[in-house]
């Protein structure tokens, strides 16, 4: 990465929901890199409320920003929302 990731303001999309969006800072035109956006509360690891998962989101190709939507916050009313970021190096198969 070239910076920090950068959470924006929370989004109304379309349908009235709400989703919060991460934007990894680093140069496109990078086919071998991807990354690993795990979302956190009070900088401990976001679980979905109703599945139990860690909250873990792949970037890769140009694709920059992730988002987080609101329904995984239930009961996180007050706390902080932040992540971690690993980048991955990806294999390109040649044809």
């Amino acid at each position: 990465m070239t910076d920090f990731p950068v959470l924006g303001k929370p989004e109304v999309v379309q349908n009235s929901t709400v989703r919060f969006p991460c934007e990894v800072q680093y140069p496109l035109g990078q086919p071998n890199v991807g990354f690993e956006v795990t979302w956190t509360v009070d900088g401990q690891t976001l679980v979905d409320p109703v599945k139990g998962d860690k909250i873990v989101q792949h970037l890769t190709g140009d694709s920059r920003t992730t988002y987080l939507d609101y329904t995984l916050l239930k009961g996180q009313l007050g706390k902080t929302v932040g992540n971690f970021i690993s980048s991955l190096q990806l294999t390109v198969k040649k044809h």
